[in-house]
């Protein structure tokens, strides 16, 4: 019974076994990019472009992607119809496309068609009707068969406009040209045969241009070709029929030839080797042998895997591939290089996704079987002999489950099957029966169902190796069980025997090394799963790892050399290691096959287009059998091959560029001469231009994803791109210059290629980088070096120059400093003859009785005193300068010490009617400073404050702190700064004449020192306006004794400075000398009440800001003169236009008005203009002499000057002003005249002499009627008479009457009266007095001296005087 249960198994089995098959045929269609999967016909260009037309346009197909090309309705430049019925190139490669309406040529850019036209009744115009078939002729001329319209002859006009010209059909002894064209070939001898509908075969004449019918057996073929022994293949309705030209009869291919009846053929194709290929609509293809004569079909395989039986075009390229068109199939590549690797899978239903299909595990038995685990599907058998399968599945046989992850044959034929999840079973081949062995685990009791490895030894021993932290078992025949390994070896997922008891294991990431008979065990650390183990050279073990790639590892050393991706494999996860024959290993991995060279370390790798069943493998199915053969699965089934077998492809597929453009446009646009694509070699374009983008392709059909891409651009790049499949590139931003683009790629064997696309690339500079714009540049260049040379000697000569002045100025500082050390000296020596003065000075005013007058001793004990004050203050300056401002820090009060200070001004505050009071908000502030420095800045600030408050002003000074500070207001109520002055009152020798007030004696200094010493406090100095009137000075000095860390702390504190001890003595100096000059100046009110007082004294003007030297000068010329004085330049000049001074004496140097403004104004006046000056100055300076002399100043006398060199100066400027009127006396009373004066005077005084005199009969012409006669003012002929003569005008034309009485008396005999009366005196007596008190004597005695002298000495006196 059980013998029959078995034999039903074992029928059922071989009933459901399903078939292997290969599978050699790649299909493209419109899922690829083809525009329609009806395909009319293929072509290969020159080039090595494919060509498919198709009901629905022409595409062109460079082994990755389609581009397509169709009728674009209005558009005359685009493909006349989208129904393609034939493609050729011509000579000039110029690609023609035939439709079912018209022709046109591609042009080379491939932008646009040219369509075909023919001459139709003397015009060109499109065909309209169908093109059937284009023949180049030996002569580099294109023919074309057309419906209707005749072969037409295709020629190009000058434009490049295609015509076509009908060659006349010769029918029953006439020239027909409306005739159908089938088809058109060229047989052996060169000679054209055309079949021409309802005519016939028919043959070209050429010497009569005509087409002549040859046959008319057959009337309605459709194809025609020509094989090589010139006989003629034409197809018709009834069949395929072949003419012998030499018979001149048909041979008709029936059944009996082995082809089928009612065949509707849609083509014939003469390939290579001379057989012809006929395909069918709806039968496939046919193959006629010419040679052997014989009728046969292609393979089953090609025939079961073609995409559709409704064949229409066969091709065959270059390299013999042939290209299967289809209706409604696409395009069906059968591709010879690809029969390396044969695929196998099981396809029940061509389900080719089944669990069958999903390999695991093999093993071989004895008959050359191959037994097969799948993932799923149970366990297989192929019968490679029957090329049949037997399936044993779980649920149709007692196998324990259908995931087989290993398979191993038994000695006894019985097959070992590992399962996942369902333990070990043996199979008993003969009754198909499965027996199921546990593996139990010696720690938990229970079943480890999950078997992974089936492994035997040397010893036939079968192991087992279990997962999920499962043990190693071995098979134990006298038991008929499987007993656990003693070593606690877990998860092996490899086993590899060294020796009879050496074994390693592989794990999820160690190696183990086990020895069986002494049981001691090492692990490595891989650090990745390993998932084989195979034997190398000497102690070489090679590591197969997921992740990690291949080790070759060193048993003895336990180091390992790791090869990866960047090496060349494939992928870093190896799942299983063969070797061949060569010593080659062979690696099975996620992404192909790998091909690892042991003697150069070298990888090839194979992939899914080289016939793979896909790029995935699987874990534990690989398998070499005894022939040398490997059998490889994975995902789609198993691969078996010889690696002798599988030839190396070394063609190297043309590099082309598919796509150029430049900014984004058209590369023809840019390039000289517009070309093809393919023939571009040299491109320009503008610098603005300078983006390109460019895609390229290796003309590669066979194995297209193995190639590899790398380009250059050489002028830009440093090396080669290696951008492994990627076939597009983009520059932006290229400079101008020239650059050359190389792109190369490898074959399928991954052997770069020789062969570069070149193309040479101009970028044209823009026009400011042009040649001429160069040229400009160098003469830009040049002129600025030019330039620069100047500019560089000329900055030369500047720095020498400059080295020069700063030598200069530094010999004159050290000369300066000298010179400060020598006044240093000098001051210093002041002091003593100073002290000696000043002293018993002071012991006089205290003691002054009656001889001592105090009013003159007073200015001179106070100048001296002063004098005093100013050496202190420069040697005090000095003393900054050289490094006086180290601060010697004591610990005081500074409540106490701006007390003291300010007790020092109380009195002198008092004297100027001043409120003046000091505020504290504290009783004591302790802080460090220097004492010295610190009395210096208040004493400067509160010295300040009262110097510039006005009589019953406010002055207060408030110390109050602010945080870590002690803050010091100084407040008062004066003059205020402008806003001009800012910081720079704090700058040394900086004083703010910007002020309108009165300006105060001092150098400038004290507010620099203030400033200086308050920073070294580490504090500081401001001031704000004193709001309404006057200003507010805050010092601020630090409270916190840390900030002056770096300083040594004296303990000593004098009771007062040196400082201080002068500057108290300068107090009380300057009140008594304020006391003393209070009423000393001529005040405006003063001045502006002076009168005319008659005196026989000469008035002098003193004008000085200083009072003392205003005394001074009053004393020294009092009693030879009346002495006004005046303060300024201002209250001058309102004393002069109030009363005429005769000399003026003035100080240069005074506010607002100065000395030198002053003799200007006074020079510049005419009537002033006579008026003697003289200029007073401290400065030695020639420029201020310079000036003086410049305004008219009559003298220049320097202080301090000697009193009677100053007085004999006076008096010299008086007498040349009283020359002036004794040279009018003398002119008057005809005196002999030597003095010189200057011609203005001369003129004016003979002016006013001639006016008088023609007036001098009217007794009652007077000052008035002579100032209308001359055309000047009353007053100013009356100022200017007197400041000429001395008199008033009255009595200058009393003078001019007596001067020419006088003259009457000497020259004519008038009497006395007559003389009287002609003179415009009409009181004789009046006469009589005036004349002698002018000429000293009577008239009666003038008359009688000088008649005697005339007659003595004949004088003749003139009527005017010179």
């Amino acid at each position: 019974m059980r013998k029959k249960i078995n034999l039903v198994i074992s029928i059922l089995l071989y009933y459901i076994a399903a078939s292997a098959q290969e599978n050699p045929i790649h299909y493209l269609g419109i899922e690829h990019g083809l525009s329609n999967n009806n395909v009319t016909k293929i072509y290969q260009d020159q080039t090595g472009f494919m060509w498919f037309g198709t009901y629905d346009g022409l595409n062109m197909y460079d082994g990755y992607t389609f581009k397509s090309y169709k009728n674009n309705l209005g558009a005359k430049e685009s493909l006349p119809d989208n129904r393609i019925t034939d493609i050729v190139e011509d000579h000039e490669g110029l690609l023609w496309v035939a439709t079912k309406n018209g022709a046109a040529y591609l042009s080379k850019n491939q932008l646009f068609f040219r369509e075909l036209q023919w001459l139709n009744n003397g015009e060109y115009t499109p065909i309209n009707s169908g093109i059937t078939k284009f023949m180049n002729w030996k002569d580099k001329r294109l023919f074309a068969g057309t419906e209707h319209t005749g072969l037409l002859q295709i020629k190009k006009v000058k434009d490049g406009r295609p015509i076509g010209e009908t060659i006349p059909l010769l029918s029953q002894e006439k020239k027909i040209t409306r005739y159908t064209v089938r088809d058109v070939a060229v047989d052996q001898n060169h000679s054209i045969w055309a079949f021409v509908h309802e005519h016939g075969l028919c043959y070209y004449d050429e010497r009569e241009n005509i087409l002549i019918i040859k046959s008319s057996d057959i009337l309605s073929g459709t194809h025609m070709v020509i094989s090589r022994d010139n006989d003629i293949w034409v197809s018709a309705e009834n069949g395929l029929h072949r003419y012998d030209q030499k018979k001149g009869i048909y041979l008709h291919y029936s059944v009996e030839k082995g082809l089928p009846q009612n065949l509707l053929i849609t083509g014939i194709y003469l390939d290579k080797t001379n057989k012809i290929w006929i395909t069918t609509d709806g039968g496939g293809i046919y193959i006629v042998d010419i040679d052997n004569d014989t009728v046969s079909v292609p393979s089953k395989n090609i025939m079961d895997n073609i995409q559709s039986q409704a064949v229409y075009t066969v091709y065959q390229d270059n390299l013999s591939r042939t290209w299967i068109g289809t209706l409604r199939g696409g395009v069906n590549i059968v591709d010879t290089l690809w029969g390396g690797f044969k695929h196998v899978q099981v396809s029940p239903g061509k389900n080719t996704n089944s669990q069958q299909n999903f390999v695991l595990s093999f093993s071989q038995d004895k008959q050359g079987g191959i037994w097969i685990g799948t993932d799923g599907g149970g366990l297989l058998h192929w019968d490679r002999k029957q090329n049949t399968f037997k399936m044993y599945e779980h649920r149709k046989t007692n196998l324990s489950n259908n995931f087989v992850t290993a398979t191993l044959q038994n000695p006894d034929g019985d097959v070992w099957v590992g399962t996942h999840g369902g333990g070990i079973n043996r199979l008993d081949v003969a009754t198909g029966n499965f027996k199921q062995y546990k593996c139990i685990s010696p720690s938990t009791g229970h079943e480890l169902r999950n078997i992974w490895k089936l492994f035997k030894d040397s010893k036939e021993r079968i192991w087992a190796s279990t997962l999920n932290r499962g043990d190693v078992f071995i098979y134990s025949p006298a038991k008929d069980s499987f007993e656990v390994v003693e070593g606690k070896i877990y998860d092996a997922l490899t086993i590899y025997e060294e020796n009879s008891s050496i074994f390693w294991f592989g794990s999820w990431s160690t190696l183990t090394r086990f020895d069986l008979e002494s049981g001691e065990k090492q692990e490595i650390d891989i650090g990745h799963t390993v998932r084989e183990i195979h034997k190398g050279d000497g102690n070489t073990l090679w590591i197969a790892t997921e992740g990690g790639g291949l080790l070759k590892f060193d048993k003895n050393t336990y180091k390992y050399q790791r090869f990866t991706e960047q090496d060349g494999l494939s992928s870093n996860t190896i799942l299983t290691i063969l070797e061949d024959s060569q010593r080659n290993l062979w690696l099975s991995t996620y992404k192909g096959l790998s091909k690892f060279a042991v003697h150069d370390e070298k990888f090839h790798n194979y992939h899914k287009s080289d016939g793979l069943q896909s790029n995935q493998f699987s874990y534990n199915a690989a398998l070499k059998l005894p022939s040398g053969e490997m059998l490889f699965g994975g995902i789609r089934g198993f691969n078996v091959f010889h690696p002798d077998s599988l030839e190396q492809y070394t063609l190297n597929p043309p590099i082309v560029l598919t796509s150029f453009k430049v900014n984004n446009k058209h590369y023809d646009l840019y390039s000289d001469a517009i070309g093809s694509l393919t023939d571009l070699n040299a491109i320009s374009m503008g610098y603005e231009d300078a983006t390109l983008s460019f895609s390229f392709a290796a003309l590669e059909y066979s194995f297209p994803d193995k190639i590899k891409y790398a380009y250059f651009l050489e002028g830009w790049d440093n090396d080669w791109n290696y951008v492994d499949n990627q076939r597009t590139a983009l520059y932006s931003g290229l400079r101008e210059g020239q650059y050359t683009l190389r792109i190369k790629s490898t074959n399928a064997n991954g052997v770069w290629n020789t062969e570069e696309k070149v193309v040479r690339i101009e970028v044209l500079p823009p026009w400011w980088r042009s040649g001429w714009a160069y040229m400009a540049y160098i003469a830009s260049g040049l002129l600025l070096l030019f330039i620069y040379i100047r500019y560089d000697r000329h900055e030369t000569k500047l720095h020498y120059e400059l080295e020069l002045v700063k030598m200069k100025s530094n010999q004159e500082k050290e000369l300066i400093d000298k010179k400060l050390a020598f006044f240093t000296h000098i001051a210093h020596e002041f002091r003593n003859p100073l002290t000696l003065i000043t002293n018993p000075l002071k012991e006089m005013l205290i003691i002054a009785d009656g001889n001592i007058n105090k009013s003159e001793l007073t200015p001179i004990y106070n100048n001296s005193k002063r004098l005093l004050t100013l050496i202190n203050k420069l040697l005090l300056f000095r003393k900054t300068e050289s490094g006086f401002d180290n601060l010697r820090l004591v610990r005081l009060d500074l409540v106490k010490l701006t007390n003291e200070v300010y007790q020092c001004f109380k009195q002198h505050a008092s004297s100027k009617k001043i409120t003046y009071h000091l505020d504290s908000d504290m009783e004591i502030c302790e802080i460090l400073a220097d004492q010295e420095k610190l009395e210096i800045c208040l004493f400067n600030l509160i010295s300040n404050a009262i110097k510039y408050t006005a009589e019953r002003g406010n002055v207060s000074i408030k110390i109050e702190t602010v945080d870590d500070r002690v803050l010091v207001h100084v407040k008062d109520t004066g003059c205020g700064i402008s806003e001009q002055g800012g910081d720079r009152i704090f700058q040394m020798f900086q004083r703010d004449y910007s002020s309108q007030t009165k300006q105060k004696d001092g150098f400038g200094i004290g507010l620099f020192l203030v400033k200086k010493f308050a920073e070294a406090h580490k504090g500081s100095i401001s001031y704000q306006p004193n709001k309404p009137q006057g200003t507010c000075f805050t010092l601020a000095l630090q409270t916190n004794e840390d900030c002056f860390q770096e300083f040594f702390v004296f303990e000593d504190v004098a009771e007062h400075s040196v400082y201080m001890e002068e500057v108290l003595d300068d107090l009380d100096n300057k009140i008594m000398y304020d006391e003393v000059n209070t009423h000393e100046d001529i005040d405006k009110e003063a001045i502006q009440n002076v009168t005319d007082v008659t005196t026989t004294k000469k008035t002098m003007l003193v004008v000085d800001d200083n009072a003392d030297i205003r005394h001074y000068l009053e004393n020294l010329f009092k009693k030879e003169y009346n002495i006004a004085l005046a303060s300024s330049g201002e209250n001058a000049l309102l004393y002069i236009e109030k009363q005429e001074p005769d000399i003026i004496l003035s100080d240069v140097v005074m506010e607002s008005v100065s000395g030198i403004d002053l003799c200007q104004k006074i020079k510049s006046n005419p009537l002033l203009s006579r008026i003697p000056f003289i200029l007073l100055t401290a400065s030695a300076s020639q420029e201020v002499k310079l000036k003086g002399i410049e305004v008219g100043a009559d003298d220049y006398v320097t202080k301090p000057f000697n009193k009677d060199i100053l007085v004999a100066r006076v008096n010299n400027l008086i007498r040349s002003r009283n020359r002036l009127q004794d040279y009018f006396y003398k002119e008057i009373t005809l005196q002999k005249n030597d003095y010189k004066i200057s011609s203005e005077y001369k003129e004016f005084l003979e002016k006013t002499i001639d006016t008088v005199e023609q007036n001098l009969d009217d007794p009652d012409f007077n000052v008035k009627m002579l100032a209308e006669e001359i055309g000047m003012s009353h007053s100013y002929v009356y100022k200017r008479i007197k400041s000429i003569s001395g008199k008033s005008a009255n009595e200058f034309i009393r003078f001019v009457r007596l001067r020419h009485t006088a003259k009457q008396l000497i020259d004519t005999e008038y009497t006395i009266n007559e003389v009287a009366f002609s003179a415009g005196f009409n009181d004789i007596k009046y006469f009589r007095a005036q004349f002698s008190k002018l000429f000293g004597m009577n008239p009666s005695e003038y008359r009688k001296k000088h008649q005697s002298l005339k007659q003595k000495h004949r004088l003749n006196i003139p009527k005017k005087s010179v």
